[in-house]
């Protein structure tokens, strides 16, 4: 036997596939990105709604006997539409109390087919209803007929809901002055904000001061570098001229001595001009910090002396320097030339040696 159908039956079924459309999944996505202010939100009681779809809007309708229009408050925020609101009985100390009270809060998700700008609001007799225009051409929209028109409803006035704001219903259901969204973050939260942006700050003062001060660090470095090469300049330049001047009296007795060879004189005098112009050398030389090597008579010295050749000697004077062929010199502790010099050897070494 055939079932009967029911059409009260398929319209619930719409209904409730509406609701899960504009509720549950929107519910679901808003947990996912709540806030955390969001998730602390209290409330006391949870407002009926039906939400049913025409042919040029959808319409949110919720029922609020006994909650005063002063007490609503409509906002959307991040394409979603909150609505908040609560509802103050009398006779609170009534024998019975069924009938809830205290805070409420119902948020859905606003399709993208949606208008949010032109979203209104009316209530009337305890019931607000919310209606979401649809974005359709408006050509089309005025030439569409069976629109109803509410402009002349004084019952139920309509306020306009704006994004991103917060208004209230005063006694007379028109908009009201915009209101403050209170805060719902914990004191102690407020706090370690303020002092994260205090340290911020100071951190950004202390980096710039930094910067700052290394930047006329390296310039103060820069400067002195550049001083000091220009000193350690000078002073070579000064060293150089000392030197060249103690040079210049070795070449006047070098021309001299030239002169006097082409001169005639005696060889006795050529001689005696060629060692003033030797002492002349070997002063200008001390006076730069040059200093002879001491080699014939001295034991053998492999970082001072060269061996150029060995001679046979008496067994006492093994290694010793017996004649100098080029006189090693040095400035300070750094060898400058080795002197290059003849070592002795003992006789028997000397012999096996030439063998």
């Amino acid at each position: 036997m055939s079932e009967q159908w029911n059409p009260i039956n398929d319209l619930m079924v719409l209904q409730d596939q509406m609701n899960r459309l504009f509720e549950d999944v929107s519910q679901r996505r808003a947990r996912a990105e709540a806030k955390p202010q969001d998730d602390i939100e209290r409330v006391d009681w949870i407002p009926a709604a039906d939400i049913y779809e025409q042919e040029d809007e959808y319409i949110v309708a919720l029922d609020l006997p006994g909650v005063d229009r002063s007490a609503l408050e409509i906002t959307l925020d991040n394409d979603r539409l909150a609505i908040r609101g609560t509802r103050f009985l009398e006779n609170e100390a009534s024998h019975r109390a069924e009938r809830p009270r205290g805070r409420f809060v119902r948020t859905f998700s606003v399709p993208a087919l949606v208008d949010q700008e032109g979203i209104e609001a009316e209530y009337s007799d305890g019931v607000l209803l919310v209606r979401l225009p649809k974005i359709v051409d408006r050509m089309d929209k005025d030439r569409k007929p069976g629109r109803p028109d509410r402009s002349g409803d004084e019952e139920a006035e309509r306020i306009r809901v704006t994004d991103r704001r917060r208004f209230h219903l005063d006694g007379n259901g028109k908009e009201a002055s915009q209101v403050t969204e209170p805060s719902l973050k914990p004191s102690y939260v407020e706090g370690l904000e303020a002092r994260a942006k205090a340290a911020e700050q100071k951190l950004f003062e202390v980096q710039t001061r930094f910067d700052q001060l290394r930047a006329q660090l390296q310039r103060e470095t820069d400067e002195t570098r550049q001083r000091l090469n220009r000193a350690a300049d000078e002073r070579t330049q000064r060293d150089r001229a000392v030197f060249i001047t103690a040079l210049l009296p070795v070449m006047d007795n070098l021309q001299r001595a030239i002169e006097a060879a082409e001169g005639g004189s005696s060889l006795e005098a050529i001689v005696d001009g060629v060692k003033g112009t030797a002492n002349s050398f070997e002063a200008a030389l001390t006076t730069a910090g040059v200093e002879p090597i001491a080699s014939v008579g001295e034991p053998f010295n492999p970082e001072m002396h060269e061996a150029v050749d060995t001679t046979a000697v008496e067994p006492e004077r093994e290694g010793q320097v017996t004649a100098e062929y080029a006189r090693g010199y040095r400035i300070g502790d750094r060898l400058l030339r080795p002197a290059r010099v003849q070592v002795g050897r003992a006789k028997a070494d000397a012999k096996g040696a030439t063998e």
